[in-house]
């Protein structure tokens, strides 16, 4: 008569627990893995990586002054300015329909200006757009229109703009680095905007 093992069903189980442990931390790792990585090829345009382009880029100083070009006196521009680069500032108001990212025609009259600034200034220079929303919605959904919006800022320039596609990447940064207090309507307002920051040829 064989005597059972009285170890042989908590071992079993043990063994099928241990099991679900592991795939459990193979799915939460991978999941992570997706959504840290999601906006990586998102955040650059897929034709030009950005460290490619901008090898000495050590980013946008906050401080620089305001310039005051000539052929950009507007009250819905504003360009900050200093020997190595010019950051062309526009409200969401300015470039786009509410929640969306279509250039309007209004959008197209500025960036046609900004386009002529930026040659004029910093011919054949790199640039870099960034876009941000403010923290209304996920942080992936802003994301992602501010990666829609900085796109079709691209377009315009490449389309319309006479500027190469090879000298234009994007930032999508969404809801990062607010101006203003996300709390207030005004604030928010001012949040949501496109920097195109312009480079002096290297």
């Amino acid at each position: 008569m064989s005597v059972r093992n009285p170890n042989s069903k908590n071992n079993w189980l043990y063994w099928l627990i241990g099991v679900l442990a592991i795939i459990a931390i193979i799915i939460f790792v991978f999941r992570n893995r997706n959504s840290t990585t999601e906006y990586v090829g998102a955040a650059s345009d897929s034709t030009t990586v950005e460290s490619e382009i901008n090898n000495n880029w050590t980013g946008v100083d906050p401080n620089i002054p305001v310039a005051n070009y000539e052929e950009l006196r507007d009250s819905d521009l504003q360009v900050r300015a200093n020997d190595e680069y010019a950051v062309y500032s526009l409200k969401e108001a300015i470039l786009f329909e509410p929640g969306k990212y279509a250039i309007s025609s209004k959008g197209a009259e500025k960036l046609k200006r900004i386009s002529a600034s930026a040659e004029r200034r910093f011919a054949g220079g790199s640039i870099i757009i960034y876009g941000y929303t403010d923290s209304t919605g996920t942080a992936n959904e802003n994301k992602e229109l501010a990666l829609q919006r900085a796109k079709s800022v691209k377009d315009w320039l490449t389309n319309s703009g006479n500027v190469k596609s090879d000298r234009i990447s994007l930032k999508a940064l969404g809801e990062v680095n607010p101006i203003s207090s996300n709390s207030t309507q005004q604030g928010r307002i001012e949040n949501r905007r496109v920097d195109i920051v312009v480079r002096k040829k290297q």
